[in-house]
């Protein structure tokens, strides 16, 4: 049992290996951000104790779905609270909800705003289940956080699902064309009503500038900065953990800058990030670390692509739901980094690893 364990946790053991390294390189480059590369070292470490907790706690397939629907309960609780949010935004202190100047109005409940990408594991859960009741209200979550990205995931779940089941079948074929056609009318009859969609007034918003409340172009800025410090130390990077700190130290005076049209700590978090998972993880530890960061989600994918027989139907749609939506998650997913500590979505990506790891060897024994 410990050579199986072994087994399965030895690609995270050489993931972190690695991360350790790059950690410990941080104290080389700039010692003065060391302790705060160790300490998110640290706290990433003790995230991917969630595989194991997860894989120790669940021993049988009851225990397994008694997890699932748990988690469940807990993603309709929040959708709920970022509807309620939405239409009732005083309603609680602890809401993040409200219309901006500009008239965007955004609704993220007592979660933030990684809830929006958050929910749409489980709308693709509900899809897959073919819960046409389920799907709407995380559909309608969504829709109220105004989230760009969780929209793009979204449509793009949508379009995996069909092709993925689509199988040359004549009739899905056409009623797809239909809906696309209903689609393209729909649009274009009411584009006056959709251009007061959260999601969309975000689009137009974030595409003016800074002075407009928009935040598209010191976004775009911080991927230039990304780019700029990736080419100083292509292969290893400043050391994990210790990119916030650099860009700080580095470009201050593009912070201070900004002050007139947002405060600098708002304008020192969007540069202090590169806003993508991959480009961080180049920044900070280079291409070798981009190698290594692509290993372990290769060997994630891997995990939840293992075929198993005879497995109940509950189950079964649980792994096609994980793997689908962890595969385009990491493919849309670009304009957020989801691989730091504290974060909902990391968290919820160990979850899901965790409980397949142990369906894995419930059913291959």
């Amino acid at each position: 049992k410990n050579k199986k364990i072994k087994k399965n946790f030895k690609f995270v053991c050489i993931f972190f290996f690695f991360l350790f390294l790059s950690t410990c390189y941080t104290l080389v480059l700039s010692p003065q951000f060391f302790f705060s590369s160790l300490a998110q070292y640290i706290h990433i470490f003790l995230n991917f104790n969630v595989i194991l907790f997860v894989y120790f706690y669940a021993n049988n397939e009851n225990e397994i779905l008694s997890f699932l629907k748990g988690l469940s309960y807990f993603a309709y609780f929040n959708a709920f609270l970022v509807v309620v949010s939405f239409f009732f935004p005083m309603l609680l202190s602890g809401f993040e909800a409200g219309t901006s100047d500009d008239g965007v109005t955004r609704s993220f409940g007592l979660m933030g705003d990684e809830v929006s990408l958050f929910l749409t594991f489980f709308l693709y859960k509900e899809l897959v289940r073919k819960n046409p009741y389920g799907f709407f209200v995380f559909l309608a979550a969504i829709i109220c956080t105004g989230s760009i990205g969780a929209t793009i995931t979204t449509v793009t779940l949508l379009v995996y699902h069909f092709c993925k089941n689509l199988k040359f079948n004549q009739a899905l074929i056409m009623k797809a064309a239909l809906l696309v056609f209903l689609l393209v009318f729909f649009m274009i009859f009411f584009s006056s009503q959709l251009q007061q969609l959260s999601v969309v007034a975000r689009i137009n918003q974030n595409l003016s500038g800074p002075d407009e409340g928009g935040t598209g172009q010191l976004r775009m800025l911080s991927l230039l900065n990304g780019f700029e410090m990736f080419m100083k130390r292509p292969f290893f990077g400043v050391g994990y953990g210790s990119y916030n700190q650099n860009v700080i130290s580095t470009y201050s005076g593009l912070i201070e800058s900004s002050g007139n049209v947002m405060s600098e700590s708002t304008a020192g978090n969007i540069l202090g990030s590169t806003y993508n998972p991959f480009l961080q993880i180049v920044c900070e530890s280079g291409l070798v670390g981009l190698t290594f960061f692509i290993y372990l989600i290769v060997n994630f994918l891997k995990l939840l692509k293992i075929k198993l027989e005879t497995i109940p139907t509950l189950v079964q749609n649980f792994r096609q739901a994980s793997y689908g939506w962890l595969l385009i998650f990491i493919i849309t997913c670009l304009s957020a980094n989801w691989f730091l500590p504290a974060s909902f979505l990391l968290l919820l990506i160990l979850t899901l690893v965790g409980l397949n790891l142990k369906l894995n060897n419930l059913y291959k024994q």
